[in-house]
């Protein structure tokens, strides 16, 4: 599994405000109380004035402390500016990367009650993360939802790459787990149902994967056969016995989503721990997705047949009358 999911962009993103922010989050973040204001009051000269206010609110509203206070977007220098009726040039003169920006970080962090994190607290991000990991594995949602379980807890947000490499380990962890818990499904006969999904099948003239990732479209009955075809082979693989109730669902369905896309190519360079989970899944939901389909293919198969009988029935009828009609009539 890559450790790298982040590109240079996503980097440059995750480090620094957005491109707009709203009038609602400036009122939450960066409105100065009088706490905040009784802390910035011994502080001499303007600029110290506005790069200490101006940095409590990028830690309640960003989690961390902005490089570079310069790029910070002009409407929320302006509004803590004008909340000290200080001109917000004044900015240009606070001493960023100094010991006295790092002695006011040391302030506003005792303030605001954030602090730098330990290795205790990494440790717990991981198993908070692998819980979340075994719901689902799209790894920018888990480096987002790292980034608030930092924030909600009052940690200083660490470094992108640290929290992508954490993500990493932790999607890795999920697999493994995974696999462990649905090792006692994978016996070899079963994985040797599985691998076979993957060469192409001289009948069919594709692989089972490709066929069984083919929906049906119609209700017509060459789509209503190939979907019982369809139903029989998971249930010859031993689909409806497969317990997976030992994952969570949206984990399950997730599997499942990831397999029904997946190529014969990308699994069979995949390893067992990846791949077998992501066919099981695929098969078992498979199974439920083409019954349901089938069910209702059959019930619109037999609405539009018995449709289609009505007409033809009050047709017959209507040319009956006609003739008994006729017959009167001579």
């Amino acid at each position: 599994m890559p450790v790298q999911f982040l590109s240079d962009a996503d980097h440059a993103r995750f480090n620094r405000f957005p491109k707009d922010v709203e009038t609602d989050d400036l009122d939450r973040y960066f409105w100065l109380c009088d706490d905040d204001r009784e802390e910035m009051q011994p502080l001499r000269g303007a600029h110290n004035q506005l790069g200490f206010g101006l940095q409590i609110g990028c830690l309640r509203y960003l989690g961390f402390f902005p490089d570079d206070l310069q790029q910070v977007p002009a409407v929320v220098v302006d509004y803590v500016a004008g909340q000290m009726q200080l001109s917000a040039e004044v900015l240009t003169l606070y001493s960023q990367g100094s010991s006295r920006q790092r002695q006011h970080q040391r302030q506003i962090q005792a303030l605001l009650g954030y602090r730098r994190t330990t290795p205790l607290d990494l440790l717990s991000l991981e198993k908070w993360l692998l819980s979340r990991a075994l719901e689902h594995d799209k790894p920018l949602l888990l480096f987002q939802m790292a980034c608030d379980w930092l924030k909600q807890n009052q940690l200083i947000r660490i470094g992108t790459t640290r929290i992508e490499k954490i993500v990493a380990t932790v999607r890795s962890r999920a697999q493994e787990e995974t696999y462990a818990l649905l090792k006692p499904l994978f016996t070899q006969t079963t994985c040797a149902a599985l691998d076979q999904l993957l060469i192409v099948d001289a009948e069919l003239e594709r692989t089972r994967l490709s066929w069984l990732q083919r929906t049906p479209t119609d209700n017509n009955p060459k789509q209503i056969l190939e979907t019982l075809d369809k139903i029989i082979f998971l249930q010859k693989q031993g689909a409806q016995d497969w317990d997976l109730s030992q994952l969570n669902p949206n984990h399950i369905n997730h599997l499942a989503k990831v397999g029904s896309r997946a190529t014969n190519q990308s699994l069979q360079r995949s390893n067992e721990i990846r791949r077998y989970p992501l066919l099981l899944a695929f098969l078992k939901q498979s199974l439920y997705n083409f019954t349901d389909a089938l069910i209702e293919m059959v019930n619109q198969r037999l609405w539009e047949l018995y449709r289609q009988a009505k007409r033809n029935f009050e047709a017959d009828r209507l040319r009956e009358t006609r003739s008994q009609s006729e017959q009167l009539r001579n």
